[in-house]
């Protein structure tokens, strides 16, 4: 390998595990701070609602999303492995 090769598979990894992060830790984040707000806004204060409306949220996320995680990741390893 040379170097533009290299360095080519160094940015689409990152750009790979941007579009792979970002979107989940929005989705968590947001779900995050509206049951924070809901909870503040009420005397429910039970962590495990908290909890549990993130992973909810994490696993609608990752299912609506899988297939442009799959065809990232697939576009990857194509890519590290010419």
């Amino acid at each position: 390998m040379n170097a533009g090769i290299e360095y080519d598979v160094l940015v689409a990894g990152i750009r790979a595990l941007l579009l792979i992060g970002l979107p989940l830790i929005a989705g968590i984040t947001l779900i995050g701070v509206i049951v924070g707000s809901l909870q503040a806004a009420t005397t429910i204060q039970e962590p495990a609602l908290g909890y549990a409306a993130r992973i909810a949220a994490l696993l609608i996320v990752l299912y609506l999303l899988f297939p442009a995680f799959a065809r990232t990741c697939t576009n990857l390893a194509e890519l590290a492995f010419r």
